[in-house]
């Protein structure tokens, strides 16, 4: 199967998608639009000087509403949206982490979980039975991180390093665990949890849904599964022009 990333490039105010292929990297599908179910909370606009612009424009993001890997501000930064309960995003992460210790302070990857689960996403019209709780899962995280940022990357390696993650009960415990129960609690309840996963799904739908996970560059989209770090690593330096 032939396999995609797809550059986005703005004409005139208009945006137009141009497709490259590239040996056994990563499949870029592109569905149908139809019906959505459910609805997610809309995440009131940021400062137009916090936005955080990829896709040629395309998107424009809220980066203080999700936790990173590198520094604040590297000479490049990425997006990725992924799902806790998503094989191929579990292999992605790994990858992230050797692409944090190839290029150091020069790459900043902004991590937004975006549940595949019709239960916050509109764009998922029936929710896969591995899915079923991504929801919790992505608002645990986000809860974790804004209570104590520092013990976000142990609650976040212990999500992904599983071959199958931990049970939906067991997450909320260690959670409360790293953070302390009423600290966690009052972390889940605020408005920003939900504005973090609603600007995530809202994304993933213009992304046109599809193949997770998802990584955004300033005019580069990849989609789906990537064949290995080496792969990612290629994209990466020719679309951002970095290097080790």
């Amino acid at each position: 199967m032939p396999v995609f990333v797809c550059l986005v490039a703005a004409s005139r105010g208009r945006v137009r998608t141009l497709v490259l292929a590239l040996a056994a990297l990563v499949a870029l599908t592109i569905p149908g639009r139809g019906q959505t179910a459910g609805t997610a909370p809309a995440a009131p606009p940021p400062a137009a000087g916090n936005l955080l612009s990829l896709l040629g424009g395309r998107i424009r993001l809220d980066p203080a509403l999700y936790p990173r890997l590198g520094p604040a501000r590297g000479a490049a930064t990425i997006a990725v949206l992924f799902d806790y309960t998503c094989d191929h995003c579990r292999t992605l992460n790994g990858y992230l982490g050797q692409a944090v210790a190839r290029y150091g302070d020069r790459l900043t990857i902004i991590l937004m979980p975006s549940p595949l689960d019709a239960a916050c996403n509109p764009a998922i019209l029936d929710t896969q039975p591995d899915h079923k709780a991504a929801c919790y899962y992505a608002k645990f995280a986000l809860a974790l991180w804004q209570a104590t940022p520092v013990q976000f990357a142990e609650f976040h390696r212990w999500l992904l390093e599983p071959e199958q993650i931990p049970l939906i009960g067991e997450a909320r415990r260690y959670a409360e665990e790293l953070a302390g129960k009423a600290e966690f609690e009052r972390a889940l309840a605020a408005e920003t949890v939900w504005q973090g996963v609603a600007q995530a799904v809202r994304i993933y739908g213009v992304c046109d849904a599809g193949d997770m996970p998802k990584i955004l560059m300033p005019r580069a989209l990849l989609s789906g599964n990537i064949a290995s770090a080496e792969k990612l690593f290629s994209v990466l330096e020719a679309q951002l022009g970095i290097t080790p």
